[in-house]
């Protein structure tokens, strides 16, 4: 659920808006005032007196303006701020495998969908208010002239209610295929220049250009069409507006030739109508600002009531000793089910032939692939019931698929390390044969974006270091081309050896079978494996089309 816009912090600047409003309508209708009684004199007197009234309603006019524009936007972006934390936070809340969770998408809600909101508040409640209290005044003004004025004024403008109304329908649902059209590009354009050095490959520059350009248009064509439901209310607003001033000023006339007003109040009225004209056209737009809105609330809101993971779930482990349990778990098209014990200490080899979902089996124990399957316990506590924080505190995880962060060594050790100890850092280091690249301060090693600039070996040793600074109960390293080095092999040795808790290995080293107690089998499930299989005879060539 979306944060109140007019909480209790705000209600402040509402308040600022509706005195603002009060002053701008006293210093307009102290101008109205002032020059409906110099049209009465016979002879027209401008002293140094009543220059003074004029030049300090017009400062206050303008210094209100400003004011009522600087107000709102600060209550607006307090708002869109509350706002945006509320969604990223939720965002991190949400389970791993959520669909919700693509760049496209997430970069919408943080920012595209902020702008209707954020103008809806400076653009649409600050007029509404300010002017609102014009609208009133003038109403009361029009009736204290003659009671059929006020009727000339509020017919158009019960039929621009009715009107927007209406045509707003269209807007709405242009501005809904716009964002979606607009969510697509976004996320497919991010997909391909992740693909960049691929594309460049396989020169598939032009190809990837036309199918770019086939989005755009569709963008644009949607586009267009909120562009004509926009322009249409723009428009009818308009005619309204014009319309009214024109059947006040020929009401005024008739009243004037009738003998039911004073003559005095034509020009004034003229004056006044077309003054409010051009600020009643900010009211013009209200409901195109608030359907604009509406589709951005529409959207977060759907959004923050995605099922987020440990809503029920408990904060701490049972105090009991290290233990985790599997009964028949499996992941849908993932891994067949499987049974395993792993205990403290335990040094386990998960088994299995390549893409049975050796690392789909690591990301379930990790809490990364919920399990669709069975059950999976620790410490005698269902997975389910434990908390996200609690689950990360007990498990890490080595992998290719877990990638370095762009910034310096220290960054990247220290992302989430629990209980910091300078003994504790310095054994971690030199087991992992990172102390030489930690020794100078003022030269500490850089790492690009996902670690792309390191060799595999360093990346990897980088990887295990960050886990292992996590004072992991069950540490579980995945299949990595770095494990092929021998060098790598002896530090994970010696990572066996010193580590105080159950390590799980996804790659059957020579190096460590003496070392392992056990071994978990996975195969894959039999949705995963192909339906259909076509085998070739034998000594035939097979030529690439």
């Amino acid at each position: 659920m979306l944060p109140p816009m007019l909480s209790k912090q705000r209600w402040k600047g509402i308040g600022g808006l509706i005195l603002i409003g009060l002053i701008q309508t006293a210093c307009f209708l102290g101008l109205m005032t002032l020059a409906k009684d110099q049209l009465g004199h016979e002879q027209f007197s401008l002293d140094l007196g009543i220059t003074s009234i004029v030049l300090a309603a017009i400062f206050g006019l303008a210094a209100a303006r400003y004011c009522e524009r600087y107000f709102a936007e600060r209550m607006a972006q307090a708002y869109i701020c509350e706002l945006r934390n509320t969604v990223y936070k939720h965002t991190l809340a949400l389970p791993v495998s959520d669909e919700a969770l693509n760049r496209g998408g997430t970069l919408l809600r943080l920012t595209g969908d902020m702008t209707p909101i954020r103008n809806w508040m400076v653009q649409g409640i600050a007029p509404l208010l300010v002017l609102g209290i014009w609208l009133l005044a003038a109403f009361i003004a029009l009736s204290q002239i003659h009671w059929t004025l006020l009727v000339t004024a509020f017919i158009p403008l019960a039929f621009a209610v009715l009107g927007n109304f209406y045509l707003g329908k269209g807007l709405y649902y242009s501005t809904v295929s716009v964002r979606r059209e607009r969510g697509r590009l976004i996320n497919a354009t991010n997909e391909r220049l992740a693909l960049f050095k691929l594309i460049r490959l396989f020169n598939q520059s032009g190809k990837e250009q036309r199918k770019f350009s086939r989005s755009a248009d569709r963008l644009k064509t949607r586009q267009m069409r909120k562009a004509h439901a926009s322009s249409l209310i723009r428009g009818f607003n308009e005619a309204i507006l014009l319309i009214s001033v024109l059947v006040i000023v020929m009401q005024g006339l008739n009243l004037s030739q009738a003998g039911l007003i004073a003559e005095t109040y034509i020009p004034v009225l003229l004056v006044a109508s077309l003054y409010l004209v051009n600020q009643l056209r900010r009211l013009s737009r209200l409901y195109e600002l608030w359907t604009l809105k509406k589709v951005s609330e529409d959207k977060l809101g759907a959004f923050l009531q995605r099922d987020i993971v440990g809503q029920q779930s408990k904060r701490r482990l049972p105090k009991k000793a290290f233990k985790v349990e599997s009964k028949g778990m499996a992941v849908k098209q993932r891994f067949s089910p499987i049974s395993f014990v792993i205990s403290e200490q335990d040094r386990l080899l998960l088994r299995g032939d390549q893409g049975v979902g050796k690392s789909s089996c690591m990301e379930a124990l990790a809490g990364l692939v919920p399990i669709t399957n069975g059950k999976l316990r620790f410490c005698g506590r269902r997975s389910s019931a434990i908390h996200p924080s609690i689950w990360a505190q007990t498990v890490s995880l080595v992998s290719p698929e877990l990638p370095l962060l762009k910034g310096t060594l220290s960054s990247n050790l220290f992302y989430g390390a629990r209980k910091r100890s300078e003994e504790f850092t310095q054994q971690v280091l030199a087991t992992t044969g990172l102390q030489a690249y930690c020794s100078d301060e003022g030269n500490e090693l850089k790492i690009g974006e996902r670690g792309a600039n390191l060799p595999s070996n360093l990346r990897f040793r980088v990887q295990l270091a960050r886990a292992l600074l996590r004072r992991p109960k069950l540490l579980l390293i995945d299949s990595d081309v770095a494990l092929k080095s021998p060098d790598i092999r002896n530090m994970l040795v010696d990572v066996f050896n010193r580590f105080d808790g159950a390590i799980v290995i996804a790659e059957e080293l020579e190096e460590l079978i003496a070392l392992t107690n056990g071994e978990i089998k996975v195969s894959a499930s039999d949705d995963a494996k192909p339906s259909n299989v076509v085998e070739f005879p034998r000594g035939m060539n097979h030529e690439l089309a």
